[in-house]
């Protein structure tokens, strides 16, 4: 059986169609200076109607478009397996023949066999094969913007085919934290610098509350936090960041206060 002609297609009569109206745009805007501003933006408007409406009645023919191009798609390939199958049987005949199983007319009948059956095989994949490439030309010609010359997807993405970049809810909504400069780092060094200068060998004075002492290492907030042992490759690393629960100095690359553990506030 033979495959209906694409161009007979509905939408190919739409594509031809969408292209006039691109051709009859591209000509009213080269007369744009001749013509009065009322009429011309009138006819603009009548031609970007028309195309709207082809486009809209091209995206209905895409689905089933795509679908027989698949299912083509799908019998060329049976086709191409029932081609090799018929051109093993030829071949295994012949080879039937020349061990001496297969007598002269047997052969010549094989042979006839097979070889009316690959033809009809071929035939029907040349005439598929066209069928074939006419449906994705049209598939190509519906989805290409005729302004750009660029294939747009006319299937719109759904729930699951989120792009790939797109980060996980939730984790937009949290402000990057900041890494102090180098300038800061200087400022910060000379106020600790002058800090310790006035305060060297001077205990560091408890908080009270109510005339009671309250002290980093005992407050509820800071009990149950692991103490953080600091490694030997931060020994030399000046200690310039305070700790804003119990006023320890602390390395600025320091994500948690060495002595109580808390959270160190990133500026």
């Amino acid at each position: 059986m033979t495959p209906p002609d694409v161009t007979l297609h509905p939408a190919s009569a739409l594509v031809a169609e969408r292209a006039r109206y691109e051709s009859w745009l591209f000509a009213l805007e080269e007369r744009r200076e001749h013509a009065p501003p009322h009429v011309y933006e009138r006819v603009r408007r009548d031609y970007e109607e028309r195309l709207a409406l082809v486009g809209e009645r091209l995206g209905a023919h895409v689905s089933a478009l795509a679908e027989e191009a698949s299912a083509a798609a799908a019998r060329l390939a049976e086709l191409d397996a029932d081609l090799a199958a018929a051109s093993d049987e030829r071949a295994e005949a012949e080879l039937r023949a020349h061990v001496g199983e297969l007598s002269g007319d047997e052969w010549d009948a094989a042979r006839n066999e097979s070889e009316a059956a690959l033809s009809g095989i071929r035939a029907d994949r040349d005439r598929l094969l066209v069928r074939l490439e006419g449906l994705e030309a049209l598939l190509r010609s519906i989805r290409t913007d005729p302004r750009t010359g660029m294939e747009t997807r006319a299937e719109p993405i759904g729930d699951d085919e989120a792009p790939e970049h797109m980060p996980p809810p939730g984790l937009d909504s949290a402000p990057p934290r900041r890494r102090v400069t180098l300038d800061e780092l200087a400022t910060m060094a000379d106020e600790t610098a002058a800090n310790d200068a006035v305060g060297e060998g001077s205990e560091q004075e408890p908080a009270t509350v109510d005339g009671q002492d309250i002290r980093a290492d005992d407050s509820p907030s800071t009990a149950a936090r692991p103490r953080l042992v600091r490694t030997p490759a931060h020994t030399d690393a000046p200690r310039i960041l305070r700790c804003g629960e119990c006023g320890t100095m602390n390395i600025p690359t320091e994500w948690y206060c060495d002595r109580c553990g808390a959270e160190l506030a990133v500026l």
